[in-house]
């Protein structure tokens, strides 16, 4: 029966909203109506999107449409627009890159998660949500006499560093604590496996050269 959920975007301008998500990597792809493109990422099942007659076929694992609307005055704010990444730090690095104003700064989640918005030029708030880094193969946990060495924080919350400040004469508050680590190029943590809490670290700054 159902296969996806495939929606559409009214916006006002099309031309702006559609620059803004090919500047984030994905497909923009026209349709044969006027007025309305294909939003597409990702490898998948093909999804047909597109309006009456006039439909695309686009190979994706996130697919939408965006339709130009002249009596469009805004988004409701009832719809966040929640996409899922391998690695918010990475997509925040790309906004950078391609000069994307970035609404809310990458941030960790009560529930342990990340999360960072941008807000789209037809006003759409657009939520990235993922781990703060990318797991990579070559970089697997590896657990040595009880101790598991990890290049992830994305279960780490801000509390579980405050042993490693006691005694400083001014002690970073526990929000500081966490973005030394989710500030620097590179983390290599120590987890104790039966607390699960870390009991080291280390962390290293980069001059983007070498």
């Amino acid at each position: 029966m159902y296969t996806r959920l495939q929606p559409v975007l009214h916006v006002a301008d099309l031309t702006a909203e559609a620059a803004f998500y090919d500047a984030l990597g994905f497909e923009v792809k026209p349709t044969e109506r006027p007025g309305f493109v294909a939003v597409a990422y990702g490898g998948g099942p093909k999804g047909v999107i597109g309006v009456g007659t006039a439909v695309t076929t686009v190979p994706a694992g996130i697919l939408f449409g965006l339709e130009e609307d002249a009596g469009f005055s805004g988004p409701s704010m009832a719809l966040t627009w929640r996409i899922g990444v391998e690695s918010v730090a990475d997509t925040h690095a790309l906004c950078r890159e391609r000069q994307t104003p970035v609404a809310q700064e990458p941030r960790q989640e009560p529930w342990g998660g990340w999360m960072m918005a941008l807000r789209s030029p037809n006003g759409y708030r657009v939520v990235f949500e993922g781990p703060l880094y990318r797991q990579d193969e070559d970089e697997a946990d590896e657990v040595v006499d009880g101790i598991r060495y990890t290049a992830s924080l994305q279960d780490i919350m801000a509390a579980d560093l405050r042993p490693f400040f006691v005694g400083w004469a001014a002690s970073p508050d526990d929000e500081t604590r966490l973005r030394i680590l989710t500030g620097s190029d590179h983390v290599l943590l120590a987890v104790d496996e039966a607390t699960d809490r870390p009991v080291g670290f280390i962390n290293a700054l980069s001059d983007g050269v070498l």
